[in-house]
């Protein structure tokens, strides 16, 4: 059976014995030509190696278990059933939708902040200008600065926003 020879598959890669593989064993395992040719035989890419350990890895540990081993080699079996991609495209949407809602309160909290940078007479322009790495959002925290004359800001350093505002 199928789950037979791939138990005896892992156990020649598994040659301590502990259950479990690290990238380092099934690369060197992988690369084999009779390797390769049995898993061909039983529709499993093995063309992206790293990929395909990174997907038998299911709790990202970095380690293969046996019992992942088995059942993501089951799963991985033959082309995409239509179910599959199905599963896939809902999850991304789910996680699509969760990203939004993260990237909302974000917003909604820088938001906020540049409020309370406009009650203390600092003026943030629009995100053209100083949207981009920390570095340029520093260097313009540092024009911003050095141009105000704000009694909020008389006496603070670069460095003291910096410190009270993480870029």
């Amino acid at each position: 059976s199928f789950t037979a020879e791939m138990k005896s598959i892992f156990e020649e890669v598994d040659i301590e014995g502990t259950g479990c593989i690290d990238w380092e064993q099934f690369r060197s395992f992988i690369h084999n030509e009779h390797v390769q040719a049995y898993f061909a035989t039983q529709q499993l890419d093995t063309s992206d190696a790293r990929e395909l350990f990174n997907l038998l890895d299911q709790d990202g540990d970095g380690e293969v278990c046996i019992e992942e081993f088995i059942l993501g080699c089951k799963k991985l079996r033959g082309q995409a059933k239509s179910s599959d991609v199905a599963t896939l495209l809902r999850e991304n949407k789910k996680f699509n939708n969760k990203s939004m809602k993260a990237i909302r309160k974000v917003e909604d909290r820088l938001a906020a902040i540049c409020t309370g940078f406009q009650g203390l007479g600092i003026v943030i322009p629009d995100e053209a200008r100083w949207m981009g790495s920390p570095t340029s959002c520093r260097s313009y925290a540092r024009s911003v600065l050095s141009r105000s004359r704000s009694r909020a800001t008389r006496g603070r350093s670069v460095d003291d926003l910096d410190q009270g505002i993480a870029l």
